[in-house]
């Protein structure tokens, strides 16, 4: 069996060994089931098929949610899903300024972009020169976002359990950071592609 957090998210897991219920009789049982409907709605039938056996028998039906909600995992998730709102909140902020960034850039450039289509670059190379600052300023903002997130790490680990700094995750969130970017500034680029030069040649 693998280990299972058994004293909270912030502790190891502590020893346990699995042994047969008949070794260990208590004055409760616990049953655990799987179910595709929603559990609450099973309440009855089970209620029916523990009386079947034992009519004397109280029984007590909880989800797996409420478990972990008493068990006190309910800050946890609480603060995860904070956490993920801010970071939606500011990853769509981010893109939207980009995006606003790289669509200025372009128009400022729209005679230029012209001129050099009309001297034969391709629209290749015009994505490219349109492009090329968004990427810098994005490297080096996931550059300067890594060493902040490493910087930073003691302060909010009392938030999270484990290492903040596991390099699948900073790996994932930076590819994510990389592609939502990039998909903001692809726009305007392509924008800046599809000029025709003889428009820009007659823009004031």
């Amino acid at each position: 069996m693998g280990d299972t957090p058994n004293v909270g998210l912030h502790e190891p897991p502590a020893p346990s060994i699995y042994v047969p219920y008949t070794l260990m009789l208590s004055d409760s049982l616990n049953v655990i089931l799987r179910t595709s409907p929603n559990p609450l709605a099973m309440n009855r039938s089970i209620r029916e098929a523990v009386r079947a056996v034992d009519p004397n028998q109280p029984v007590s039906v909880y989800t797996a949610e409420g478990a972990l909600a008493r068990a006190g995992w309910a800050r946890e998730r609480f603060v995860t899903l904070l956490f993920l709102g801010f970071a939606m909140f500011a990853l769509m902020l981010a893109v939207v300024g980009l995006y606003s960034v790289v669509s200025y850039s372009v128009t400022c450039r729209f005679k230029e972009f012209g001129i050099r289509m009309a001297l034969g670059a391709g629209r290749g190379r015009v994505v490219n020169a349109a492009v090329r600052p968004a990427v810098l300023a994005i490297v080096a903002g996931l550059f300067a976002g890594l060493l902040l997130s490493v910087g930073l790490n003691k302060v909010v680990d009392h938030w999270s359990m484990g290492n903040l700094n596991d390099p699948a995750v900073l790996v994932a969130v930076s590819l994510v950071l990389f592609a939502a970017a990039m998909m903001a500034a692809a726009i305007p680029a392509s924008r800046a592609a599809s000029i025709q030069p003889v428009d820009a040649l007659r823009a004031d």
